[in-house]
């Protein structure tokens, strides 16, 4: 739900940019926007004279240490058959908060505390609204 804001916000950095670039040629006919020949030039001359065989060495010590913590993580799935979401509906309640609160009520029990949680709300029908955390 918080990719329309980032799609809205390049459709608007496209059309400037593809109307300036229209305005500085004088024409309303496509336009062939400049290549990239390095994005990464400007980066590669301030990294402290380190060379490229340096660099990807650090990049594979990163992907290692990376591939540790994936491997160090269990999932387990369970699923539940007693009631869906139709139930939950008839009972006058979202799915969605229903499992939220089913979420931090097992947390709970688990660890003794009630453990910070991450909810995104749509205020969009309001004066400038996109999405906000619910806590």
């Amino acid at each position: 739900s918080d990719g329309l804001p980032a799609v809205g916000l390049c459709r608007h950095l496209l059309e400037r940019s593809h109307g300036k670039l229209q305005s500085e040629e004088g024409s309303t006919s496509s336009v062939t926007l400049p290549v990239i020949e390095s994005i990464f030039g400007a980066v590669l001359d301030s990294l402290d004279g380190r060379s490229l065989s340096e660099l990807e060495g650090l990049v594979e010590q990163a992907r290692s240490e990376f591939l540790k913590v994936i491997d160090s993580n269990d999932l387990h799935v369970q699923t539940f058959q007693g009631y869906g979401t139709d139930f939950v509906k008839s009972a006058g309640f979202s799915p969605d908060a229903y499992i939220q609160m089913a979420i931090q009520l097992a947390t709970f029990r688990l660890f003794g505390t009630q453990a910070a949680t991450y909810e995104s709300t749509q205020v969009r029908p309001f004066l400038h609204g996109r999405t906000e955390t619910t806590r």
